[in-house]
């Protein structure tokens, strides 16, 4: 079971259906039977595998099981997991990745003086 730790604050009401572009991801292994509870002594040893490897970087801390998925540039990547030791274990994630925050855009006139100028305070 991979569990995504949830490091963005949205209002309850919105969703995002991309990860944001520049966000890590911090996603923690455990393995849980059938009734969702968690095994302490399990030996695994992971095995991932991007299918782009230009889109996303990906860190793993074998001590704690936590993969750590760095979304790097906009695109959709497929991660596949597997478990070595235990071969019928396999997983696969999708990752969009987009730009969410983006400035707003503004219509400048041509032809048009545009002053922009710093108030300082003098004391």
């Amino acid at each position: 079971m991979l569990t995504a730790s949830p490091l963005l604050n949205l209002a309850p009401t919105d969703r995002l259906s991309v990860v944001p572009r520049g966000f890590h991801l911090e996603l923690r292994l455990s393995y849980r039977d059938s009734l969702g509870r968690a095994f302490h002594g399990v030996r695994n040893q992971l095995v991932f595998r991007p299918s782009r490897f230009d889109l996303i970087r990906i860190s793993f801390d074998p001590d704690n099981s936590t993969l750590t998925v760095h979304a790097d540039k906009v695109g959709q990547t497929v991660l596949h997991l597997s478990d070595e030791l235990n071969p019928g274990l396999k997983d696969y994630l999708r990752f969009d990745v987009a730009d969410v925050i983006q400035p707003q855009q503004v219509r400048m006139l041509y032809f048009l003086v545009y002053y922009f100028f710093l108030i300082t305070h003098k004391s």
